[in-house]
């Protein structure tokens, strides 16, 4: 019912280089069911990615299946993936998303390595989220892009100021704005790109 929109559309999904590992039989123990999560990072800035340490909420326990074991420490990693996943719908309206890690190995393997190298050097086991070790998949918890904020409609679904070409009246002002992979916590970039959009939606009237 919106008519025709940017080609650019549903393209440019980015899963910000999401992966999930731990380290396991910590000296002294660990509990990551308490306390604050990321409280520290390190950062590979030639590699594009870096490792945070994570919590693991007793609420999200049963949904996990008892991943990461007991004494465990998570670590979350966020890197520059390819940005290069596709959404779509479906005849019945169901979104799909068609994305593959082929384009991003070199960013994971070399996350791996790093993840590896903080273990030996702990003397702690890894364990990674079995939908990437057993199966090669992905989860994200910071799903970017889509609806890219662009130059022209032939490359973005917005402009700078979030609003659709095409389409007056109409903005969008979350995550998948951002036009790839951020490398980082990308809360406070979402944030300041939907006051940004606020501030011009006023403006505009």
């Amino acid at each position: 019912s919106l008519g025709l929109l940017s080609p650019a559309l549903g393209r440019r999904f980015s899963a910000n280089g999401n992966l999930l590992a731990a380290l396991t039989g910590l000296k002294p123990a660990v509990d990551a069911s308490e306390g604050p999560v990321i409280t520290a990072g390190i950062a590979y800035p030639g590699e594009g990615f870096l490792i945070e340490d994570g919590g693991f909420p007793p609420a999200l326990q049963p949904k996990l299946k008892d991943w990461p074991p007991i004494n465990s420490l998570p670590l979350l990693l966020i890197g520059r993936d390819a940005a290069d996943g596709r959404l779509g719908l479906t005849e019945l309206g169901a979104l799909t998303l068609e994305w593959s890690p082929r384009n991003s190995l070199s960013l994971f393997h070399a996350m791996e390595r790093r993840v590896e190298e903080l273990g030996r050097a702990l003397r702690a086991g890894i364990v990674w989220l079995p939908a990437w070790s057993l199966a090669g998949r992905l989860v994200t918890v910071h799903p970017l892009g889509g609806c890219r904020m662009a130059d022209s409609p032939q490359h973005g679904v917005v402009n700078d100021r979030g609003a659709v070409y095409g389409q007056p009246g109409l903005y969008v002002a979350d995550g998948s704005i951002v036009p790839t992979a951020l490398g980082v916590n990308p809360s406070f970039t979402i944030a300041a790109l939907a006051e940004r959009v606020a501030e011009h939606i006023v403006q505009d009237g």
